[in-house]
């Protein structure tokens, strides 16, 4: 089922955004009752709503957690500018209220000699850490689990280099842009201000944050993340990357993020272009891939063993 982020959160200004962060960032034992009992924050009825339902679905220690990173943001202006797209996109209220994210993709691969486009089903526990990437037509399956990245081949475990590097790409995709803003509030991602970016005549500004993932990948390389936000909308518009794993393989790449799924109060990306860009970090020719979210939906009936068997 599809939901329009309450229009309410939209208008929240970053005044109240701010108190209310402040609110919720002490022990979650006692700035909740406290907050419950008095404090402009809760006066204000997305945020009476938004906690209610944090706390019926036993989601406290998540949002303390989650509210412990974003305070731990050093750059001032950094964590002003993902503050406010977290709240555009439906804010760490709701994200925290859903145990995993579940979605039905198609990858369409784009060549000179006409598309590919591979089926695949990704399943993301961001609180257990854990992946699932199904690869529909080659009948493989990739766990990244805090075993580490396990690849199977009609059921049975592969060592193949090729099928790992895939594995490994596919996982790094699915932790970290497909619940974009909200994997910036992952355990170890550093955000930093990286300025803006304005369009033809200046009628578009794009606010910037530079992205570290610390142990991201499976190669170990340093890599580069760029996040690109909409002044106006607050909406992430595209992350500029240069990523080891395949199919990315270090080319600098921007994923233009188009379209928007609105489910369970929650905005996400359901169409992606990833877009070759050159040595200044302009666009230097056509789509190489596309990523369509053909169905998006939280808290998939899911037993442990998901994570553990292909």
């Amino acid at each position: 089922m599809q939901h329009t982020v309450d229009k309410t959160v939209r208008r929240t200004t970053p005044k109240r955004r701010a108190a209310w962060l402040r609110a919720v960032a002490r022990p979650c034992s006692s700035s909740h009752r406290k907050h419950g009992r008095a404090g402009p924050a809760v006066a204000h009825g997305v945020a009476i709503g938004l906690l209610i339902a944090t706390l019926a679905a036993g989601g406290c220690s998540r949002l303390s957690i989650v509210d412990g990173r974003l305070g731990a943001i050093a750059d001032e202006q950094a964590r002003t500018v993902l503050l406010d797209a977290l709240w555009a996109h439906g804010s760490t209220y709701r994200w925290v209220e859903h145990s995993n994210l579940r979605a039905e993709v198609a990858w369409i691969e784009h060549s000179p000699l006409g598309d590919r486009t591979t089926e695949m089903v990704w399943l993301f526990d961001p609180w257990g850490d854990r992946v699932r990437v199904e690869r529909l037509p080659e009948r493989t399956v990739a766990l990244a689990t805090g075993r580490g990245l396990e690849v199977f081949a009609d059921g049975k475990e592969t060592a193949d280099p090729v099928l790992r590097a895939r594995a490994a790409g596919d996982v790094r995709i699915v932790r970290q842009l497909a619940p974009m803003p909200f994997s910036l509030t992952e355990d170890g991602v550093s955000v930093a201000w990286a300025g803006t970016r304005t369009g033809p005549g200046e009628a578009r500004v794009w606010q910037r944050l530079r992205v570290t993932w610390r142990g991201a990948g499976d190669f170990g390389q340093e890599d580069r993340t760029v996040v690109e936000i909409r002044k106006d909308t607050r909406r992430v518009a595209g992350v500029d990357i240069q990523w080891p794993e395949f199919p990315l393989a270090d080319r600098p790449m921007r994923v233009e993020m188009v379209e928007w799924w609105e489910a369970s109060g929650l905005a996400l990306s359901r169409l992606w272009r990833f877009v070759p860009l050159d040595e200044s970090g302009k666009v230097a020719g056509p789509p190489m891939y596309t990523v369509r979210v053909k169905r998006l939906e939280f808290d998939a009936k899911a037993t442990a063993e998901v994570f553990q068997k292909p």
